[in-house]
């Protein structure tokens, strides 16, 4: 859309320029002379109308090449919080990593000294049932999960998003 757009302004900018440059001559019918030819015969009001065409097909091309900016600026902002989000959560594993080996030292040395608390130690009984979705629910992987809608009772508490 970019192409398209950027063709369209060159396009409609170099023939303005063209029709300024070798019509300077006026009157009540005017002849479009382009490269040292004649080629057609207009009135004012078709003069203007064919610039309003050609004024148009300008700002055509001028709104594709924003708006492809726009979409681009705000997909690299998703990336780029994408990024953010996956280092943090490396950070995450890391700290967890870090607790579970000083905890695995810590046993060790209980186990060597031979006072260990944890062998006659059970698991607290669970006061509700699993659901479900629990057990069965992954979040969604790749980085196509941030450009997907949330629903309001996959997550709870979370307000829709606008998509603008």
């Amino acid at each position: 859309m970019l192409i398209l757009g950027l063709l369209l302004v060159v396009l409609s900018a170099a023939a303005a320029a063209l029709l300024l440059a070798y019509n300077w001559s006026g009157g009540p019918e005017q002849m479009i002379v382009l490269f040292g030819r004649d080629l057609v015969s207009v009135s004012p009001l078709e003069a203007f109308l064919s610039g309003m065409a050609i004024a148009l097909l300008f700002c055509l091309g001028l709104w594709m090449v924003i708006s492809t900016g726009r979409r681009r600026r705000v997909a690299r902002a998703q990336y780029r919080d994408a990024r953010r989000e996956a280092r943090a959560a490396g950070r995450e594993a890391q700290a967890a990593a870090r607790e579970r080996d000083k905890l695995a030292e810590q046993l060790e040395k209980e186990r060597a000294a031979g006072t260990s608390t944890g062998a006659d130690w059970k698991p607290p009984a669970r006061t509700t049932a699993p659901s479900p979705a629990d057990e069965t629910a992954t979040p969604p992987r790749g980085i196509g999960r941030h450009f997907r809608r949330r629903r309001t009772e996959d997550v709870p508490g979370d307000q829709p998003t606008s998509s603008r």
